[in-house]
């Protein structure tokens, strides 16, 4: 089935003041979803001047596409189509902030040609070059002037990975699209905003057959240990069955040669030298392994005290115009005097502005394995740990967000404060162990989120294990027989560290510190927070007054932090020192899958 959504995003311009800049405001985020099934016969095998080929194919009702590649590594060649129509609503917002719902009948053509260079090996990844457009044209049946077309040059890059059956999953293709056609300029009261970077987040199963002895057996995964059966099915930490959302990537494309930095600036204080570099600047490609490269370069010249800042100065002037972006270099320039990590990597932006690294998810549960630890593994480990701490700093289209970010900090001076799912008992054992058995804790069951105050969470360090999901990040939840909310972004105000449990925790793509409790946290001055990008899995423990278990999967991680940043060690430090731990597990070869991914999934939110 193939759909097309029209996502709502409504921009304020403050996160507390709920009044829309214009009285009526049509709302333009276009995203497609491509979900295509396994489909089509199976290609035939291939032979020419002795290279084996491979052919990939998928055709049904909503779309077809086309793949082929040697077998051995080389040139991609392929193309993509689809041509539909459907039903669907838009939202609308009035000055007062009320929604209405209007129908429309939507047109919908695509037409995709990739290239690009297939890698061969055992790696079970490549990528390839998209090139070609994409048309939308909405038509709404009320017939009151919102008709709308938008149309999207692609030339981007994305990914492909082999599924255990030998099929081919091809995924995370972007775009920018741009209006080309409306006619709401005559509707009194009414202003056209131009739609933020939108996407083709496209997920198709291809069949395969070519090559030396066909697709029947996947490429293994390189870059992890093969996981071990655990001892206790590990319990991920979202409600049953979400609908999981996807975001958008620009990974890895090959091989690229970065651009020099500029001259390396004097020292800043204690820290070293600190560089402040927008890609855009140098003409570096905003995607993971152009990105990558230029960061490695940079500190392979930089020196061992050398600390980087990357961001996007037109994605952020675009988001917060001329002078908030001023505001944001000003404080950029000077953040080596207030860092307490040195030296550090601090990316400055969403996803969108700078793009997460992608690497394999060792597990079945249908993630993509989003991390920022590819930026700072500068000796291409087997399990690619950071070698320098990889902060980021998430803007949530706020300004006042990356401002209080970038600002000192005013972190409490004592205080700890744990809120746990019931069914979480290690929770108990973590807070016992780093806070002492005088920390306070909270379960839901019997906690809800209106008996949970400000003065509770505004301490030093805040715990959090709880269920999260991508597709409601205003909410925590307990677990019971039914999933209680135990925590939402109305309570979520702290100056001081924060951890999340929770699936989903640093999910932020699209969202706001009005809809989002990480982004929550970090508008209200939180000095750092510290979260999964997918799900998370936890321990199998006894339940009971003396709940027992093996320290493991995210206990792991969530005892190394916190025992480090009770002790004194910085936010960004205590990041580190967790990642080697988790690291240390899953080079001990007994590390389960999930034990793996997670190794990757917490990233940092916040200033070093």
């Amino acid at each position: 089935m193939t759909h097309f959504p029209l996502l709502k995003k409504l921009r304020w311009d403050r996160v507390d003041d709920m009044r829309p800049r214009v009285a009526r405001i049509p709302l333009l985020l276009i995203c497609f979803a491509l979900i295509v099934p396994l489909c089509g016969p199976a290609s035939t095998r291939a032979q020419g001047d002795g290279e084996e080929t491979i052919r990939c194919r998928c055709h049904s009702d909503a779309g077809s596409m086309e793949l082929e590649f040697p077998a051995d590594g080389g040139p991609i060649e392929g193309s993509y189509r689809s041509a539909y129509t459907e039903e669907d609503t838009s939202l609308l917002y009035d000055e007062d902030g009320s929604g209405a719902l209007y129908a429309e009948q939507r047109s919908v053509s695509i037409a995709i040609e990739f290239d690009g260079e297939y890698s061969g090996g055992d790696t079970g990844l490549f990528t390839f070059l998209v090139r070609g457009s994409a048309t939308v044209d909405i038509d709404n049946l009320e017939d009151d002037g919102f008709d709308r077309s938008y149309r999207a040059e692609l030339d981007t890059t994305t990914t492909g990975h082999w599924n255990e059956d030998g099929t081919l999953k091809v995924h995370d293709i972007t775009g920018q699209f741009t209006p080309v056609g409306m006619s709401a300029n005559d509707i009194p009261n009414t202003e056209w905003l131009e739609p933020p970077t939108a996407s083709v987040a496209a997920e198709l199963i291809l069949s395969c057959s070519g090559g030396p002895g066909g697709r029947s057996e996947p490429p293994g995964r390189s870059g992890f240990s093969q996981p071990h059966a655990p001892s206790g099915l590990p319990q991920p930490n979202g409600p049953p069955n979400p609908p999981v959302m996807r975001q958008p990537v620009a990974p890895q494309s090959g091989l690229p040669v970065p651009p020099a930095p500029p001259p390396i600036p004097a020292p800043m204080g204690d820290c070293g030298p600190v560089q402040v570099i927008y890609l855009d600047d140098l003409g570096i490609d905003p995607g993971q392994a152009e990105i990558d490269a230029f960061i490695e370069n940079a500190l392979a010249l930089g020196g061992p005290d050398y600390s980087l800042i990357i961001s996007h100065r037109q994605r952020l002037t675009q988001r917060f115009g001329q002078e908030g972006f001023e505001q944001i270099d000003t404080l950029l320039q000077e953040l080596g005097y207030i860092a307490e990590t040195c030296p550090f990597v601090l990316i400055v932006g969403d996803a969108d502005v700078v793009p997460y690294g992608v690497l394999p998810n060792p597990t079945d549960d249908g993630d993509v394995l989003f991390t920022d630890d590819v930026y700072g593994d500068t000796d291409h480990d087997e399990l690619t740990i950071p070698d320098i701490p990889v902060a980021r700093i998430p803007d949530g289209w706020s300004l006042e967000l990356v401002l209080a970010q970038l600002s000192p900090s005013n972190v409490p001076e004592s205080g700890d404060f744990t809120l746990a799912n019931s069914k979480r008992p290690h929770a108990d054992a973590v807070a016992d162990q780093v806070f002492g058995t005088d920390r306070i804790l909270l379960w839901s069951l019997p906690t809800l989120h209106e008996q949970v105050g400000p003065s509770q969470v505004d301490v030093r360090h805040s715990y959090f294990m709880l269920h999260g999901a991508a597709w409601d990040t205003t909410v925590w939840w307990g677990e019971e027989e039914v999933y209680p909310v135990a925590f939402t972004v109305a309570e979520a105000k702290s100056e001081g560290v924060v951890l999340s449990g929770a699936c989903y925790g640093t999910y932020t793509y699209n969202r706001t510190p009005l809809d989002s409790i990480p982004l929550a946290f970090l508008h209200s001055g939180a000095r750092a927070f510290i979260g999964a990008t997918g799900i998370t899995y936890s321990p199998l423990w006894t339940a009971g007054p003396d709940a027992t278990g093996p320290m493991r999967h995210d206990a792991v991680f969530h005892h190394a932090f916190l025992d480090a940043v009770s002790q004194g060690e910085s936010p960004l430090a205590a990041f580190m020192e967790a990642k080697e731990q988790m690291a240390d597990l899953c080079a001990s070869g007994d590390a389960t899958a999930a034990e793996i991914k997670m190794l990757h999934e917490f990233v940092y939110f916040g200033k070093p």
